[in-house]
């Protein structure tokens, strides 16, 4: 699931928690710390309890099909440093 970061009047940072729930991953808001269900979209806990964020269309896809799809698409690609995962990170740490 994808989801617009805008909520209301603000613009929200999302992270991931590092927990499930109901089998998905938990993602919070760096601004109120409040605890989003990936699954639904749905504030589960924290100042926005209750509050949903707006799903936005998206597809899960293989290369070779999203290639033949988009034939005259363009790629970003980072440099090679900025593709390293770090593995360092904890649920909750900022990073850029």
């Amino acid at each position: 699931m994808v989801y617009a970061r805008q909520l209301d009047d603000r613009v929200l940072t999302l992270a991931v928690d590092g927990r499930l729930w109901k089998e998905s991953m938990v993602l919070y808001d760096q601004e109120t710390n409040t605890r989003w269900s990936q699954l639904t979209g749905v504030a589960q806990t924290g100042p926005l309890k209750g509050k949903t964020l707006h799903p936005l269309p998206s597809v899960m896809t293989d290369w070779q099909t999203w290639r033949r799809m988009h034939a005259d698409g363009s790629v970003v690609v980072l440099p090679r440093k900025e593709q390293q995962l770090n593995r360092s990170l904890r649920p909750g740490d900022r990073h850029s």
